[in-house]
């Protein structure tokens, strides 16, 4: 009986090494909370690190104390939500540094029991770089589309699968075909519906298609193996 107890003990202050071991190097924020009262009883580095206070100014405090959300009344609002539906998340949070500087982050919370304490862990990952891409990116994209928009010469782009997803002015004002009435049609199809004197050829047709699809999926040439 005292080996079995003894051999419990061991495995609970192993598991309770490899927790704080995950705690300390986590690449994430973590905050862990009095699941009643909201104050902060655990912080690791990582988060300590991301947002500027050291663990003596986050400890002891709720979080709409120190201002880490910009929302105090949205701050106290989440918190009472959390306790009465075990789990919260936030995709995309704004938070507050000590130098009052914005982090956009993923926040994730949920509450569960320890020694019958009610304990609320957060998970706090930092998506400002991703961001910041991704305005970049709508930036660029809305730049492109002026130029495309705004072009005197025609152009066309088409998706992968040869459907017309962008018909500019230019290009409606050399065809005489809106964009509203090309977009998601074929090109092969808009570009013989466009060729005079067809007479129906439906050869020409395919032929318009087999071009426009070699161009799209242009088949690898391999060099042929000489034998000696």
């Amino acid at each position: 009986m005292t080996h079995t107890v003894i051999s419990l003990n061991q495995k609970l202050k192993y598991s309770e090494i490899q927790y704080r071991r995950l705690f300390e190097t986590a690449q994430d924020g973590i905050l862990i909370l009095d699941g009643k009262t909201g104050v902060i009883n655990d912080v690791n580095p990582f988060l300590i690190k991301m947002l500027g206070y050291s663990h003596k100014e986050l400890i002891g405090k709720q979080l709409w104390e120190i201002g880490l959300f910009r929302d105090i009344e949205a701050s106290r609002d989440a918190f009472d939500e959390l306790k009465r539906d075990k789990y919260i998340r936030y995709e995309d949070l704004p938070l507050k540094t000590k130098d009052g500087l914005r982090k956009d982050v993923e926040f994730v919370s949920n509450s569960y029991l320890v020694n019958n304490v009610d304990v609320i862990q957060c998970n706090i990952r930092d998506i400002s770089k991703r961001k910041q891409a991704e305005n970049a990116q709508l930036q660029s994209e809305g730049k492109f589309h002026s130029l495309v928009e705004q072009s005197s010469d025609g152009i066309i782009i088409i998706n992968n699968k040869g459907q017309i997803i962008e018909w500019n002015r230019g290009q409606e004002k050399i065809t005489g075909l809106t964009k509203d009435q090309v977009t998601g049609n074929m090109l092969w199809d808009v570009q013989y519906k466009l060729t005079p004197e067809k007479n129906d050829n439906k050869n020409l047709l395919s032929e318009f298609k087999k071009n426009i699809k070699s161009y799209l999926f242009p088949k690898n040439k391999t060099r042929s193996k000489e034998h000696y």
